[in-house]
């Protein structure tokens, strides 16, 4: 039985919680709550701890040519955990930078409210100095002599009226003015708690960019010691044979299980297709009157063999996009790139790009960089995803459902989980250079029966 990676189950548990940061922050409509930025917190917390855990395994791994698969797999989990610090941190900074937008719209606002305060205030504080003015020159006996000039009872009650409006209307301005007063206090202090608050936030913003460029450095410096890696077996010629060896040993490993795989979707598929077939001969009435019945049953088989021939039938004609074309056989270049940096057979050794077999049985596509985007080449069913230390890395194996598979290694994240139907085109991935890789490219392979056969023959 094939030996697993012991590193295998932590891995995966690895790539679950990068599942939602890996490819990049989010955009927000909102500003970030504080229980956002906690769980942000959390999981970079959870990822640094990840990443010393990571540290500690390689040290403990003994400086062996059998355990170089291993090595550079539990430096891939690293570099995964450092793009999910980086991708946690610039969705922090989103956040901050949207909460540092609202609050200096809440500045804004406040400010205006202030102004429009103070003006109010400065027109009812001089109102107010105006009633005291009259006051004073009108004196308390004004009021005696409106009252005392009354000329009968009813003119001494509506003299009674206008002595009480006068005085509730000094008494409303002063109240207003003092109401006034408390409104600008209460701006002041929303003011000055705004712009502490959006103090905080910049320094904080300052602070998560600082971790983001460090992080960034550190990411860079994780991709070169994994390069590094292999460079160092390639300047030892005999190691060199002998991780090639190995290499081969794995990669034969894993063409049965894919074989295996195949082979098992098959029959599930001539399973699916019997049942149909058998559902629709116990539909079939024949007629004793009329000729129908035998176009029934011709109907009937033809649905049957719809359903056995359909997939692959549908995956010939695949969608495309503007700048992806479908060949003849089906098939569309998995990324937006058509060069190849090196084609399928043989290749001399300085052509491997420091790691792989000189019997290359695919191509690797270049001109992609980290992070470019992985399309299905053709519909179909994945059979095989993630990273199985067989020096594939992060790799994805699609069933086409027509005898035809197609393998794109080497990548940075995972977008699907086996089991997954795919359409053509449909993202599957990022490219990178997880596995047996010293730089980022896509390994890309199709096989036919099983048989591996040059892509180039086979794309547009």
């Amino acid at each position: 039985m094939r030996r697993r990676n012991p590193w295998f189950l932590r891995f995966i548990a690895l790539a679950l919680l990068l599942s939602v940061t890996v490819c990049g922050p989010t955009p927000r409509a909102g500003a970030v709550s504080q229980e956002e930025i906690d769980a942000l917190k959390e999981r970079i917390l959870l990822l640094d701890e990840a990443k010393e855990t990571y540290s500690a395994e390689i040290e403990a791994l003994s400086d062996d040519i059998y355990t170089v698969l291993e090595r550079k797999k539990i430096l891939d989990a690293r570099i995964a955990a450092t793009q999910g610090q980086i991708a946690a941190i610039e969705e922090l900074i989103l956040g901050y930078e949207e909460e540092q937008r609202s609050l200096e719209a809440g500045i804004e606002e406040s400010r205006r409210s202030l102004a429009e305060a103070e003006k109010k205030a400065e027109n009812t504080y001089e109102l107010y100095c105006q009633r005291v003015r009259a006051l004073e020159e009108e004196g308390a006996i004004s009021y005696w002599n409106i009252l005392f000039g009354s000329q009968n009872f009813a003119d001494l009650l509506t003299r009674l009226d206008f002595v009480d409006e006068v005085l509730t209307y000094n008494e409303d301005v002063i109240v207003s003015y003092n109401d006034i007063c408390a409104e600008i206090t209460s701006h002041q202090k929303e003011l000055e708690t705004s712009l502490a608050d959006l103090q905080e936030v910049i320094n904080r913003n300052r602070i998560a960019r600082e971790e983001l460029g460090a992080l960034s450095i550190e990411l860079g410096e994780e991709r070169a010691a994994a390069s590094e890696l292999f460079l160092e077996i390639m300047a030892d010629q005999d190691r060199y044979e002998t991780f090639l060896q190995l290499l081969d040993q794995e990669i034969a490993a894993t063409d049965q299980e894919i074989a295996l795989q195949e082979a098992a979707l098959a029959a599930q598929r001539e399973e699916a297709a019997a049942a149909a077939r058998r559902a629709a001969q116990s539909t079939y009435r024949p007629s004793t009157t009329t000729d129908t019945g035998s176009g029934s049953g011709t109907t009937a088989a033809g649905t049957a063999g719809s359903t056995e021939t359909g997939t692959g039938s549908a995956e010939s004609t695949g969608t495309t996009t503007d700048t992806q074309s479908t060949s003849g056989s089906g098939f569309a270049w998995p990324v937006d790139s058509t060069r190849i940096n090196s084609g399928f057979g043989h290749r001399d050794e300085e052509e491997t790009g420091g790691v792989g077999s000189t019997n290359h049985q695919g191509i690797d596509i270049g001109g992609v960089g980290y992070g470019t985007s992985v399309g299905a080449s053709k519909s179909g069913t994945v059979i095989r995803a993630g990273d199985y230390g067989d020096g594939y890395g992060n790799c994805v194996v699609i069933d086409h459902g027509d005898g035809t598979s197609t393998l794109y290694a080497h990548m940075d994240s995972l977008d699907v989980s086996v089991g997954d139907t795919v359409d053509q085109l449909e993202e599957i991935g990022v490219t990178g250079a997880t596995g047996a890789a010293t730089g980022p490219h896509l390994h890309f392979e199709i096989r036919v029966d099983g048989d591996r056969v040059n892509p180039e023959d086979y794309l547009p």
